[in-house]
């Protein structure tokens, strides 16, 4: 990568060599000054103008005077002005989205003054949460009181030039007193993901929550959702995906109870249908090199095939006449006294088969069990990393012997090295196979599939071979695709709706989402930097980890959370970012603003958003960190807000000039394989460069392969670098009117545009600083200037275990503490002359002295100030 001198010119040629002639230096007092944490607790309630961080002047007020936001150009546009709007934003969820008057009276211009201009409704309609009549069966009517409070809340964020990002379905699940029948509480993971795309009745109350939602008159504003210039985007249905993760997620769609399971059921055979006009035809299509009807290619099992066990509790007894470990094929008999944790602890395999890949085979046999139970079948390779190759499904076996017959196509089989095998780990029992064979497959096998496609009753499929699981793909990509476009046009014909629309994420249902989203007005992705993992595999409160390590060390390494938000980005559409977090109590949680506002301004991006802001209000906590996400007084995350919002919303770094657009061809959008791969693989096996220039996707109808096309334009410059040296990584970004970075600083002189900093060593050496022109200008020609510097943030007397990696539930109590950097500052600008250290609300507490030298502007900060925010001016 270029250096910014020899990219920029001359300008800041002369600057770079100013900031490297002139030493600097820490007094020995600082040097020696421990780290320190101090308490700083942002008001929640401050709307005080005037100060440094007061960037409500970026907002017109109200939201939406100067028109309704459409999309034009690719971007987010104001109909009057025709000017491009960036989005700031963050999440209000569950009970934040119902606050008291007076506390709404106090949020809004308060997020006004941080410099945010959207709030994302999240999180709404939970079952259990407020906006339900709670009087009233089922979840279809409103209540009157909370309703009141959303509109007043809106209105009041309206009022103060804030616009509104409106969900429809994200947490509701239907029930029965919904109207459906008992066995909907058997759904796994619940029914408000993935069935709810295909159920008609869900869909149906899916639109009736619109109308209602967004068709209701707001009496505080005079107009309803649907109408009001307020209202920025309308998102249909969060995080969700008929598709899933890929097409071999048929776990889910077996254990669908009924009716449900056997509406997919319907659906898959009315798509057959309509694809295949004989079963012969698809006979063909699934299964192209199937052996002639009655012709028998032999066994591949031989008197020498023996069973082998895989044991990890050494409890399971195996026996064909003998207790022995290893009996030989076709049949066995296992006992099985205890449950594997995990199930697949316990198999039993048959090994050293070479199955031809491409060949179909059919596997029979007949099994029984003592107990009604489940067992896994599936063909793998014998050696790490023990991926399957074509069989791969669940049968249900029980007392009586039953007969039974599995055809599949293998792939990536590998010679002498593959097995078929039986997992019974799940269930304990004596379970009983016999009369296994594996041979070449006949047109035989397909008998029955060819009867159930003639009387559409063809089950879920088990994906034995690959074109059957492509078609089965494709099922289910039509099927979300259909449902987004129902509910799209549904707000835009009946509703007249003409706010920007969205169905879901990108990332939810992999490609999927390319042919999803293509009739959406923009796209959207949430990303977060180790979000909790609980080993209990349930949310908890208690039992709960995090890795505890920063994403500068996988940006250094070209990798972490900014590759996907990057390449997932539809070509000519506005990209939005609506949930964004890097989760308290993370030590490096400082850094997420910086990284993720300089990068979406140099990718040129259309929103942010954190998730969430959390609990705040009248007669409210509001001095400490509240948990994983929350903004709210987090001197570490909110006290960036100032300093990302001059950042992105006024594009202070500027968008990359050079371009990357990676054309996929059509059937991308039924692959399984995610877009990182597709990236790679028309890169020559490498991910590219995330920090060199703006990444884009498209589908483009008349490419055969994935290509990479790149194009250059003339503009601005900024640059973004990652650096990984002994002393640590760290992330840079310059632009002319900010500099931006996160990362181990200490020991370290950080020379960035026209901003030095030297760093004594200090705690963990980790810290998020930025500095901002306030009045528009470059910064070596400012009258008015942020630094905003910040490490950790935690809870006072917040306990963290041995290996720093989760504190429980013992977060401790307020004032939330935050950790002062010590730190040596010049900036080559001839008009910096005062420097102020800034209390919580941004207001100048004490002067600081300054040394004027050789056209460049040096001071000291540090902990004893007690803040992270210091105003420079003339």
């Amino acid at each position: 990568m270029l250096s910014l001198m020899s990219r920029i010119g001359s300008h800041t040629s002369v600057v770079l060599a100013l900031l490297s002639s002139v030493p600097i230096t820490l007094s020995s007092a600082r040097a020696d000054a421990p780290p320190a944490m101090f308490p700083f607790v942002i008001p929640w309630n401050d709307a005080s103008k005037g100060t440094a961080t007061d960037l409500s002047y970026l907002n017109a007020m109200p939201a939406g005077v100067n028109g309704p936001i459409v999309v034009k150009g690719g971007h987010f546009v104001e109909t009057k002005t025709g000017s491009r709007v960036r989005f700031l934003g963050t999440n209000f969820t569950f009970e934040s989205i119902f606050p008291a008057h007076e506390s709404a009276d106090k949020i809004a211009p308060h997020l006004a003054k941080m410099g945010v201009n959207i709030v994302r409704i999240h999180h709404h309609d939970f079952n259990d949460g407020m906006l339900w009549d709670k009087t009233a069966k089922g979840h279809t009517k409103f209540d009157p009181a909370a309703l009141d409070r959303l509109d007043y809340l809106v209105a009041q964020f309206k009022k103060n030039g804030i616009y509104v990002d409106l969900n429809l379905h994200v947490s509701r699940s239907f029930t029965a007193d919904d109207g459906f029948p008992a066995s909907i509480e058997k759904i796994p993971g619940g029914s408000w993901k993935r069935i709810d795309e295909l159920d008609r009745r869900m869909i149906d109350l899916q639109k009736q929550f619109a109308k209602d939602y967004l068709g209701h008159v707001n009496p505080y504003t005079g107009m309803s959702y649907i109408d009001d210039p307020a209202v920025a985007m309308v998102e249909i249905n969060n995080e969700n995906s008929l598709a899933g993760w890929g097409s071999e997620d048929m776990t889910y769609f077996n254990a669908l109870p009924e009716p449900f399971r056997g509406e997919v059921v319907a659906a898959w055979n009315g798509w057959l249908a309509k694809k295949y006009r004989s079963s012969a035809v698809m006979r063909k299509a699934w299964w192209p090199k199937v052996t002639p009807a009655s012709r028998d290619i032999g066994d591949l099992l031989t008197s020498s095939t023996r069973w082998s066990l895989e044991d990890t509790e050494g409890d399971v007894k195996l026996s064909n006449g003998s207790a022995s470990s290893s009996v030989s094929a076709p049949s066995v008999e296992i006992v099985n006294p205890t449950v594997a944790n995990p199930a697949w602890h316990k198999q039993i395999h048959v090994q050293g088969l070479t199955l031809v890949n491409g060949e179909p085979l059919t596997v029979t046999f007949r099994a029984k069990s003592d107990t009604n139970r489940a067992i896994s079948l599936y063909s793998a390779i014998n050696q790490p990393d023990w991926h399957h190759t074509g069989l791969d499904t669940t049968f249900q076996v029980g007392p009586e012997w039953r007969d039974y017959r599995y055809t599949f196509t293998p792939s990536n089989a590998l010679k002498g090295l593959d097995r078929l095998s039986f997992g019974f780990g799940g269930s304990t029992g004596t379970l009983s196979i016999s009369d296994l064979r594996l041979r070449r497959a006949n047109a035989d096998d397909l008998a029955d599939i060819s009867r159930a496609f003639e009387t559409r009753s063809m089950d879920l499929p088990l994906l034995v071979s690959p074109e059957q699981a492509s078609d089965w793909r494709s099922f289910l990509v039509d099927t979300e695709t259909a449902y987004a476009d129902e509910m799209r046009k549904y707000l835009r014909e009946d509703l007249k709706v003409r706010t920007p629309i969205v169905d879901s994420q990108m990332q939810f249902g992999t490609m999927a989402a390319f042919q999803r989203e293509a009739g959406s007005d923009f796209t959207d992705y949430h990303a977060y930097w180790q979000h909790p993992e609980f080993p209990g595999g349930t949310w908890s409160q208690t039992r709960w980890t995090i890795p505890n390590t920063p994403m500068t060390d996988a940006i250094a390494a070209n990798g972490s959370e900014l590759e996907g938000m990057a390449e997932y980005r539809v070509a000519g559409k506005p990209y939005t970012i609506t949930e964004y977090n890097e989760p308290a109590p993370n030590d490096y949680q400082a850094e997420m603003f910086p990284e993720l506002a300089s990068y979406a301004a140099f990718q040129d991006w259309d929103a942010i958003f954190q998730f969430d802001f959390g609990d705040y209000g009248v007669n409210r906590s509001n001095d400490r960190l509240q948990g994983f996400f929350s903004l709210r007084g987090n001197p570490a995350k909110e006290g960036l807000l100032p300093a990302v919002a001059l950042i992105f919303r006024t594009s202070t770094i500027a968008p990359a000039t050079s371009r990357q657009t990676l054309r996929l061809p059509a059937t991308a959008a039924s692959s399984t394989r995610d877009i990182m791969t597709w990236w790679r693989n028309a890169n020559g096996g490498r991910t590219p460069d995330l920090l060199a220039s703006r990444f884009e996707s498209l589908v483009d109808p008349k490419a055969k392969t994935a290509s990479i096309t790149k194009s250059t334009a003339p503009g601005p410059l900024s640059l973004l670098r990652a650096v990984k040296s002994t002393s640590g990584s760290q992330f840079i970004a310059e632009g002319a009117g900010a500099v931006t970075g996160a990362g181990y600083v200490g020991g370290q002189t950080i020379r960035s545009g026209a901003v030095a900093l030297t760093f004594p060593e200090f705690g963990n050496n980790f810290a998020a600083y930025a500095v901002n022109a306030l009045d528009g200008k470059p910064l070596t020609q400012s009258t008015r200037l942020l630094l905003t510097l910040v490490g950790k943030a935690e809870n006072a007397d917040m306990v963290w275990d041995a290996k720093r990696t989760t504190v429980s539930n013992h977060w401790g109590h307020g004032p939330v503490l935050a950790e002062g950097i010590p730190a040596a500052v010049m900036i080559a600008n001839k008009s910096v002359r005062r420097v102020w250290v800034l209390d919580t609300r941004g207001g100048r507490v004490k002067e600081i002295p300054v040394t004027l030298s050789g056209g460049a502007a040096t001071f000291t900060v540090g902990p004893e100030y007690g803040t992270i925010w210091y105003e420079l001016a003339e």
